[in-house]
Formats: C-alpha cells, sequence, structure tokens
C-alpha cells in the first residue's frame, strides 16, 4: 500500500504493489516504486510518501530500505491491538521517504 502525503495530510492513496512470482528478481519493483514517486511528485501530492508493509516481509522491507524508505511506526509501537488481534492480520509497519526535488 503505497500513501501519498504532506505533513500528516493524506493527498493519494495506491492500494498494492506486487509483482508475480515468475518476474521477481529482475528489477521490477524497484521501477514501480520509482514510478510511484515521479507520479506522486508530478502530482504535486506533497514532499513525503508513505507505505504501509507486513512487517515479516523482508524481501519487501528491503526494497523499500534500499530506495530510502524508513519505519515511523510499526504497530507494537501502539502497543495492544485489538483489531490486528481479531483480523488476525500480520503486524504492519508505516514507512516513510522524502520525495527528491524535480522528481516529477
Amino acid at each position: 500500500m503505497i500513501g501519498l502525503g504532506r505533513a500528516q495530510a493524506v493527498r493519494g492513496l495506491g492500494r498494492a504493489q506486487a509483482v508475480d512470482a515468475k518476474f521477481r528478481r529482475q528489477g521490477i519493483a524497484e521501477l514501480l516504486l520509482g514510478a510511484c514517486e515521479r507520479a506522486a511528485a508530478a502530482a504535486g501530492r506533497g514532499d513525503e510518501i508513505c507505505l504501509i508493509v507486513n512487517e515479516a516481509n523482508a524481501a519487501a522491507r528491503g526494497l523499500y530500505e534500499r530506495a530510502g524508505y524508513v519505519v515511523k511506526e510499526r504497530d507494537s509501537d501502539r502497543g495492544f491491538n485489538l483489531t490486528r488481534l481479531l483480523s488476525r492480520r500480520a503486524p504492519q509497519l508505516l514507512m516513510s521517504k522524502v520525495l527528491a526535488a524535480g522528481l516529477g
């Protein structure tokens, strides 16, 4: 999930990024992520891009970290999360990156 925002106000939201297993490890995810960043910058959606990733998804986390994203918040930072417990949803991370000037 990718969200585009300025400060705390969310300006846009992408639902998901995924690459079919047979096409992974070919740089496609990096290209998609870069395209999202450029589209956000070109649309004037703010100076920061945020995304949510499953905390256990090491491959996706590595991709985002290599691209310059940092963890802003963890589900575990909130303590007991009844919604996550009831939905059996895996713990999530909110990651963000400051968009480079002139990216769009």
